[in-house]
């Protein structure tokens, strides 16, 4: 939880802002996976986090990564990949980003990956 504390203490989003991010990202999955498909992901991440695994993306990018790894295995870059390949068609990143790139901000979960991510 040190992290986690240390990087909300860093990066700070409203509860409207956070909020808004984790319908935007369920709604991507659920494009990708269909709606029960991301309730299954959802309630399988929530058993090995034990917490909202919406709210851990936002807070702890890395924990996040962790879970799905767990979840899926290498799989879980595949997927991953996925949802950001589609978060970049609608041109919602810096347009030199590519989804590898946001895979390993995802993977390395630091403050400046956490930025950029």
């Amino acid at each position: 939880m040190g992290e986690r504390q240390n990087y909300m203490e860093n990066f700070l989003l409203s509860e409207s802002e956070s909020e808004v991010l984790k319908k935007f990202l369920k709604d991507k999955l659920s494009s990708l996976l269909g709606n029960s498909g991301v309730r299954v992901l959802e309630y399988s991440l929530a058993r090995v986090l034990r917490e909202d695994p919406f709210t851990v993306f936002i807070e702890s990018p890395r924990t996040f990564y962790n879970g799905m790894s767990r979840i899926f295995g290498k799989g879980a870059d595949a997927l991953l990949r996925l949802l950001f390949a589609s978060i970049l068609r609608q041109n919602l990143a810096t347009p030199s980003t590519s989804p590898e790139d946001l895979l390993s901000y995802l993977k390395i979960g630091d403050m400046e990956s956490r930025t950029k991510l």
